[in-house]
């Protein structure tokens, strides 16, 4: 299983200007780290409720937020695409805290 986020935010004109500093930092900015820890946290309980055999170590992929403006066949993943894998120990601690 996987998150996806597509993102239309403005970085700059230029494919360049959405490498990973860039969209760290808009990341930061919008709260979107907080957005996507809360959306794993929800998928994990749903699924480890609907799913007696769930294991999120392996059948818990990653987390993409897309920005679309950045992307390009050209560049491939290098822009415009964030990724991250939460560790297991921090989706079930923020999960046992809500």
């Amino acid at each position: 299983f996987y998150l996806v986020d597509y993102k239309t935010n403005f970085l700059g004109p230029q494919p360049q200007h959405y490498d990973l500093p860039s969209m760290t930092a808009a990341m930061g900015e919008h709260h979107y780290f907080l957005q996507y820890h809360l959306y794993t946290v929800a998928l994990y309980r749903y699924l480890r409720h609907r799913w007696s055999g769930f294991d999120y170590d392996r059948h818990f992929g990653q987390v993409f937020y897309l920005f679309v403006r950045g992307m390009s066949p050209k560049t491939g993943s290098r822009l415009g695409v964030f990724a991250d894998r939460p560790s297991r120990e921090l989706i079930e601690a923020l999960s046992n805290r809500l």
